[in-house]
């Protein structure tokens, strides 16, 4: 049957003295019950299938905004019907965007293009910009200055390949032909 001889047994002592109807009803519930704990845990709704995608916190906050104006509810209920933290909805981005670092990243990137975004940052430290590497890194990515990676060239190319003249006898390390 392919299977060990461990699964043998165990299969033995689970279902050994079982018949088809009890085995039947034993599966069910096994089925039920693995469907309950799912439901239990968020993952499926009544149905079986998989609950939806839980919201990002940007439409979080927009719902939890919307809950508080038309339904006249406090923060603290708005945020527990949408279960989002309150100090996660108070919480306010410190994102630092300049659009002149982004200009001169951009500048760096297109007067010098084999640069990775490592590179521009070490060139804008010298020019006395304090930046992070991860916020250098961040509007590399947003203005879509990645590199390619380039594919591994051939130690021959295949130009030179045709070039080669072709032998007519194989020469031995004692030079004698064959």
């Amino acid at each position: 049957m392919g299977i060990s001889d461990a699964t043998f047994y165990n299969w033995k002592n689970k279902f050994g003295g079982l018949g088809v109807s009890e085995r039947r009803s034993l599966r069910q519930l096994e089925d039920e019950n693995r469907r309950l704990k799912q439901m239990e845990a968020g993952q499926a709704d009544a149905s079986g299938c998989r609950a939806k995608k839980a919201l990002k916190t940007a439409k979080r906050r927009r719902s939890i905004t919307f809950l508080q104006d038309s339904y006249r509810v406090s923060n603290r209920r708005a945020c527990a019907v949408i279960q989002m933290s309150r100090s996660n909805y108070s919480h306010k981005s410190r994102k630092h965007d300049d659009p002149a670092l982004r200009f001169r990243i951009c500048e760096i990137a297109k007067d010098r293009v084999r640069y990775s975004y490592q590179r521009i940052h070490i060139l804008l430290q010298r020019e006395g910009w304090r930046v992070n590497h991860k916020c250098v890194l961040r509007i590399y990515r947003e203005e879509g200055l990645n590199l390619r990676h380039k594919r591994a060239r051939r130690r021959v190319a295949a130009a030179h390949r045709m070039d080669r003249p072709e032998l007519n006898a194989i020469y031995l390390s004692n030079n004698l032909l064959i």
